[in-house]
This record gives structure tokens, sequence and C-alpha cells, in this order.
């Protein structure tokens, strides 16, 4: 799925910025995680940005359900804002390709916890 600017979700600033959500599991928890190049330094940006792009192409079902989901299992969605445009990818955690895990894996420790769309932002996809 891709959003444009002015698509009612909030606006996309310069560089690359990824929304990882993972929620699921027994008590089905979601914890969010908001990861913005510019808050980078140069060697993780670069990572940031190369990783987005390997998610963007990755071999799942953009904007869709993942499929195989277990039960208690935990789905992952990645939410790539670039250029003014926005990519919604979903995966189930155990058959996250690899670019999607490493998202994850550096969202936990690098970014911002939290939901940006809990104040009243569009939630995209």
């Amino acid at each position: 799925m891709t959003e444009h600017p002015g698509s009612g979700g909030p606006a996309a600033g310069p560089g690359v910025r990824v929304v990882v959500r993972r929620t699921g599991g027994f008590a089905g928890v979601a914890r969010v995680w908001t990861l913005a190049e510019a808050d980078l330094g140069p060697e993780e940006a670069g990572r940031l940005r190369a990783l987005a792009d390997e998610a963007a192409s990755a071999q799942v079902l953009p904007g869709d359900r993942a499929p195989g989901r277990t039960a208690d299992g935990f789905e992952i969605e990645v939410v790539l804002e670039r250029g003014g445009a926005r990519e919604t990818v979903r995966a189930a955690e155990h058959d996250a390709p690899v670019p999607v895990r490493a998202l994850l894996d550096l969202a936990r420790a690098s970014g911002t916890r939290g939901d940006p769309f809990d104040a009243g932002g569009a939630r995209p996809g």
C-alpha cells in the first residue's frame, strides 16, 4: 500500500521515517517504535535507509494480513515513509523476511517507543 501526501496520515518529513508495530501474543499486546533518519547518527541512518529499501521489496503481502498466523503468534507491521510516499508491509513474525526483522531490532534499540497515531493522527493501512 502506498499513500501520498494529503492522504489523511501524518505528514512525512525529510528523509526516511519508519513506524514498526508488533502485535499479538497471548495477551494481544501491541508495541510500537518510531525511527526517523533525522534522529539517527550517519551510520544508523544509512542502515535505516538500506533496510527500508529492502523491506519495501521483501516478498510479503504489502498492506494485507500476513498469511500463516499462528495462535498467540506475533505480527510485524512496518510503515515506511520515504519521499512523500507511505508503504505498509505486514508479516507474521515467524515468517518475516530478514530486513523486516532487522527493522524491528533497530527500532527496539534506537527508536522512540509509542504510537505516533495515538495523538489523533490517522492510522495507516
